[in-house]
């Protein structure tokens, strides 16, 4: 993706590329991609959408929120084909089906604008996170019911 067009190579050819057809323009900045089983997430600077399939030329967009997220690349768990990336809401579950759900909705408040946000999943002890680092925030970034130690 560069600013709010998405290009994309040829299904199950991924040297051939037509600079002519093998795009999306969205009416505003793409800031997220994951992929998600046989589809992919894109957040853009208003919306986030759900593209079904594996042949661009012939997918549907499907809105699926009125909120966007920072510009990041979205996180996969090694076992499952869902995709994890932090939102203006909080984390934002993406399932291969084409459902979002806020994960932490409960008990994390949001309320920032940032500009960046790289994320990643980690497990060590058994303990199983993920982490963002946004640049570009608010004062207030995000409240947690929960603590963390920084060593």
């Amino acid at each position: 993706a560069v600013d709010n067009i998405l290009h994309y190579t040829e299904p199950l050819a991924y040297g051939l590329y037509d600079p002519a057809r093998n795009f999306i323009q969205f009416p505003t900045e793409i800031r997220v991609l994951g992929a998600a089983g046989n589809g992919l997430w894109i957040v853009t600077a208003l919306h986030t959408y759900w593209m079904p399939g594996d042949n661009p030329n012939e997918a549907q967009l499907n809105l699926q929120a009125d909120y966007s997220a920072p510009k990041q690349m979205a996180v996969n768990l090694p076992e499952d084909n869902d995709s994890f990336w932090l939102s203006h809401r909080g984390w934002v579950r993406g399932t291969s089906e084409g459902q979002m759900q806020i994960m932490a909705d409960e008990r994390i408040q949001t309320n920032f604008t940032a500009a960046w946000a790289p994320s990643m999943f980690r497990e060590a002890n058994g303990i199983r996170q993920f982490v963002a680092l946004a640049r570009g925030s608010a004062d207030r970034a995000v409240n947690s019911d929960d603590f963390t130690d920084a060593l």
